[in-house]
């Protein structure tokens, strides 16, 4: 649907034309779309809207609007990313030349009692992985990144971000700019040193801002449509000891709808909201899609896709030379690139030209098999093709991640995909079985982690063992002192928090779904182990 606000014809300059359709090579541009009530009954609800980014007199300060130059984050993201609007060559919006000397700055209009006093959380941490990007994979000169006064790089692993940045030569320093012009197409900043007591002007050729998250825009909105409350800044007020609680029992909140949070984070609080939501819903039965396989497993036939994955292959392995070699490795019928294998359009690209070429061996070259096997496997089983006889191959976690090296990465990436292609020479269909499951879990430890873990497994239905040593429930938690009952209210404090989850606790073990063993350890474990005997026709 078209939304005329955003048309760059819109009134009073308004001159009718379809270029946008055109343009759009989804087809999603639809003139006679119109808006659509959708009534469901629903047992829970879980909120998860996401950020908007700050915009307007902010970036204005900062020259946004006024230079060419001076770009957003996130405009500076599209522009590394090989689907962007240069295919993934960072070049300055002004003459398109690629430039020299960047400064990436943080907190515009975070931290600031004018604008946003909060921390958006997750900058830090992107403006280092966008420097990175900068000088590694797109061999810019200098980068340089601006901090206020500390970065706050919180996270696991996150540290090892900042140190890789200083090892790559990525300048840091700590100050506040102020934009004072444009000269010679270079961008004048000048900034207090705090560090070093010094006041500089340089000139850079792009300026990139970081600015500030922010709830979105018709939250207040969606809350009055909920009857949950807000906090102060407009993100959704969660329970202090659990972030996905809302003030409306059966309501949840995940990501960065109750402030901001990053990709690990949101993962986080949505797979803690799925579970508990999943209390207030009745068993339900997921009906698997069913194919017909019709492709022959014989003669082999085999197809390679390799995927750029942005800039996580294609910046570093020249993907033409690696589709080139591929289409001389044995049976190899079809071999080509693809910017996102794992994109839907790329998906239903895979599934059609299996069915146009017969393939019956399918070798993808892109990333970890854990994360993204099924879905290739199911743009086989779409096309006719046993899911069994597809492998894939990580040429991006262990290759261009590993090497810098272009001859080097994309020689090795030749020979994981050499591997591959053998290897599928001796696949043969495979069929999926089916066996009962014990739906019965055991919980070791009853510590703030154990008890939730415990009453989100009860709460779904799975019988549950909660196993303690100790006498009583509550770990760690029992030994801190009263420094948390002057932090927190009295009735959100963590041991109030404690007290209410083992409530939970007891009127789940009344319902008979949920056991506690205190007192208890596990001495020993033990797997049972099916062998199945195929019985194998002459």
């Amino acid at each position: 649907m078209l939304d005329i606000d955003h048309c760059l014809n819109k009134p009073p300059n308004y001159f009718p034309c379809d270029r946008c359709a055109k343009a759009c090579d989804r087809n999603a541009i639809i003139y006679t779309m119109m808006p659509k009530v959708i009534v469901r009954d629903v047992a829970a609800v879980i909120v998860s809207t996401g950020f908007e980014l700050e915009k307007g007199d902010v970036l204005g300060e900062y020259g946004y609007g006024r230079y060419m130059d001076v770009v957003t984050s996130m405009e500076f993201e599209r522009l590394v990313n090989a689907s962007g609007p240069s295919s993934g060559v960072v070049v300055k919006p002004s003459t398109g030349e690629e430039p020299e000397n960047v400064l990436l700055v943080s907190c515009v209009g975070s931290r600031n009692n004018k604008h946003n006093d909060y921390c958006s959380g997750f900058c830090c941490t992107y403006l280092l992985k966008q420097g990175i990007y900068a000088k590694v994979l797109h061999g810019i000169k200098n980068v340089t990144i601006m901090y206020m006064n500390d970065v706050r790089t919180y996270g696991k692993g996150f540290e090892g971000f900042f140190d890789r940045a200083l090892k790559e030569g990525i300048n840091i320093v700590w100050g506040r700019p102020e934009i004072l012009g444009e000269r010679n197409g270079k961008i004048i900043v000048r900034f207090e040193d705090t560090r070093n007591k010094k006041v500089a002007v340089n000139e850079y050729d792009m300026v990139v801002l970081a600015p500030s998250a922010k709830p979105v825009n018709d939250m207040s909105k969606l809350s009055k449509i909920l009857s949950i409350s807000l906090d102060r800044v407009g993100f959704v007020r969660t329970d202090p000891t659990n972030p996905t609680l809302t003030t409306r029992p059966g309501i949840f909140v995940a990501g960065s709808a109750s402030g901001p949070r990053d990709i690990s984070e949101s993962v986080v609080t949505g797979l803690a909201s799925a579970i508990q939501a999943i209390r207030y819903a009745s068993p339900g039965v997921i009906e698997e899609e069913k194919y017909e396989e019709t492709i022959e497993p014989y003669p082999i036939r085999v197809g390679v896709f390799v995927c750029h994955c942005g800039t996580n292959i294609a910046g570093v392995a020249d993907v033409p030379a690696l589709v080139e070699a591929a289409k001389q490795m044995p049976d190899v019928v079809h071999a080509e690139d693809l910017q996102f294998a794992c994109a839907k359009s790329s998906l239903d690209r895979i599934t059609e030209v299996i069915k146009e070429k017969k393939l019956n061996r399918v070798v993808v070259a892109s990333c970890s098999p854990v994360t993204h096997l099924r879905f290739f496997q199911d743009a086989a089983r779409r096309a006719g093709l046993n899911p069994y006889l597809v492998e894939m191959t990580n040429i991006r976690n262990l290759d261009t991640w590993v090497h810098n090296d272009r001859k080097i990465a994309t020689e090795k990436a030749k020979d994981m995909i050499r591997m591959a292609v053998a290897k599928v020479h001796h696949m043969v269909p495979l069929q999926t079985i089916k066996l009962p499951v014990i739906k019965r879990a055991l919980v070791v430890g009853c510590g703030p982690a154990g008890l939730a873990a415990a009453t989100g497994l009860a709460g779904a239905g799975i019988e549950t063992i909660l196993v303690e040593k100790a006498d009583e429930c509550g770990g760690m938690l029992r030994r801190l002192n009263s420094l948390s009952l002057r932090v927190l209210k009295p009735e959100n404090c963590l041991i109030g928090w404690l007290r209410r989850l083992e409530r939970l606790v007891l009127s789940l073990c009344l319902a008979l779904r949920l056991r506690m063993c205190l007192g208890s350890q596990v001495t020993s474990t033990w797997f049972s182990v099916m062998v199945l005997s195929l019985m194998w026709g002459p």
